[in-house]
């Protein structure tokens, strides 16, 4: 029989909250109300840009993303546009799709350095490898030309082939095919995963098209939540999981507080080298390969990803993109202009940073000087303005240093903005259990919490984390 108390409620329906919702529905007698922000979609009614392997048109449903979510990367850049999914799916319904569990070392770091207590390697490797997902390791028959001149070009230059190399948590040097979130039909979003089979359930409530205002809290205590309508929701919890720039907004509207909220803000640099093809090209994914490579400071601290194409109207360009995977730089998320969030990622505002980006970008200019780029690639530029990549090899220290601030871009996989760890840790904003520190019937979980980002793709590691976290809150209800 369902609970007469008042929901748990759970508020965004991602990477994170769509776990949490779906398996504290499994127990009958607790009640559960799932809040999206954007349109809740059964995934076999997905638009067709959802439904596709090509992420490019994902990102082109528009009511699926924050069309007015701008950010600072960097003081040289104004405000840009950033890809956050919005609807049943969260972000798992737009991205790139790529599966990858990081480096062990990630999550021993957790747990030594950030006290994390119970977050090692040894602790969540069983999870990742029980996560429900359908996965699709892509045949080298599906690989598109720039994801073929990449494995080419690297295993050229010594760097060994792995094509297992997302899910390998210890390969530190590779490149191959990358593993997706992809059935062979559709995409694994946690829509497809966790949800469509518990719609059924008589105490699993779904409202997409709700946008949170605030926690509504009694003391210390959350027992409700309040739309920007108005509108109040009674709960017997609220767990937050509407990412690592909405929930520290939510949290600091809600008037909660902790001294880290907002704070520590990352994200994984990247910056573009846009390459023209000199024909027309095809492609199944977007994305079909990766390499994980080291800087000179650092181990498994880079990747160099090729991109088959960087818009769906145009089959002749592609890009390589060089990317900082372990990041120094903390930037923030605060309260803007109608209570929105203002966000700026510092990027590249730490030596260590800037130095292995340079590497990267080292490693990518020596990809494209390989005979397998070169059959396929016609120009290469490293802005877009068009100026020739070979300006960068006569450019000095600082005008390179410079070309890197004015042209870094994201790989869009904000976290650490309200991180965990132990709770005599006033930076930590949540608990190791998820629960926000000093307060009652509250958590957290997305990527906001991660002590430090993974050197991966995201969306495995917030599962993971969601998948641990969600036995906490059910002990915690009784169930």
């Amino acid at each position: 029989m369902i609970s007469p108390k008042p929901p748990i409620v759970v508020i965004g329906a991602g990477a994170a909250g769509a776990v949490i919702a779906s398996r504290l529905s499994e127990n009958e007698k607790q009640s559960v109300l799932l809040l999206d922000a954007g349109p809740d979609v059964e995934s076999l009614h997905e638009p067709e840009g959802i439904r596709s392997p090509d992420f490019l048109q994902a990102l082109q449903v528009a009511e699926r993303t924050f069309s007015d979510l701008h950010v600072q990367r960097t003081d040289l850049q104004g405000l840009v546009w950033y890809p956050r999914g919005r609807g049943t799916g969260g972000s798992t319904a737009i991205n790139a799709m790529v599966a990858m569990v990081g480096v062990s070392d990630d999550y021993d770091r957790w747990k030594h350095l950030h006290g994390c207590d119970g977050w090692g390697w040894s602790d969540v490797d069983h999870v990742f490898a029980s996560l429900p997902f359908a996965m699709t390791t892509v045949e080298e028959s599906d690989w598109g030309v720039i994801d073929a001149a990449l494995v080419g070009a690297l295993t050229a230059t010594g760097v060994s082939r792995n094509d297992r190399l997302s899910l390998d948590a210890q390969e530190p040097n590779a490149v191959g095919a990358a593993t997706l979130l992809f059935d062979g039909k559709q995409r694994s979003s946690t829509n497809a995963t966790y949800i469509d089979h518990a719609r059924s359930r008589p105490n699993l409530e779904i409202r997409g098209n709700c946008d949170v205002e605030s926690i509504v809290m009694h003391s210390t205590r959350a027992v409700g939540v309040k739309l920007i309508d108005g509108t109040i929701i009674d709960a017997s919890g609220v767990v937050l999981c509407a990412g690592a720039i909405h929930s520290p907004a939510v949290l600091l509207r809600s008037n909660v507080q902790r001294r880290g909220i907002g704070k520590g803000l990352k994200d994984h640099p990247a910056i573009a080298m846009s390459l023209q093809l000199h024909k027309e090209v095809e492609y199944r994914f977007a994305i079909s390969t990766i390499s994980r490579l080291s800087s000179t400071i650092g181990s498994s601290d880079i990747h160099v990803l090729p991109m088959n194409a960087v818009s769906t109207n145009d089959n002749k360009s592609g890009a390589l993109l060089a990317a900082v995977m372990e990041v120094t730089s903390t930037g923030s998320v605060r309260l803007g202009n109608k209570r929105q969030p203002e966000v700026n990622f510092s990027m590249l505002s730490t030596e260590h940073d800037l130095q292995v980006m340079r590497d990267a970008v080292a490693y990518s200019l020596q990809a494209l000087e390989q005979k397998q780029f070169a059959d396929v690639v016609r120009a290469t530029y490293c802005d877009n303005l068009g100026t020739p990549s070979e300006w960068l090899a006569s450019a000095t220290p600082s005008q390179f240093d410079q070309w890197m601030l004015q042209n870094v871009g994201v790989y869009a996989h904000a976290g650490c903005s309200l991180r965990m760890g132990s709770t005599d840790d006033e930076d930590a904003v949540v608990d190791t259990d998820g629960a926000v520190i000093g307060y009652e019937a509250l958590w957290v979980c997305d990527a906001s919490i991660f002590p430090d980002l993974p050197r991966a793709n995201p969306q495995l590691a917030v599962t993971m984390v969601a998948e641990r976290i969600t036995p906490r809150i059910a002990g915690w209800l009784g169930l």
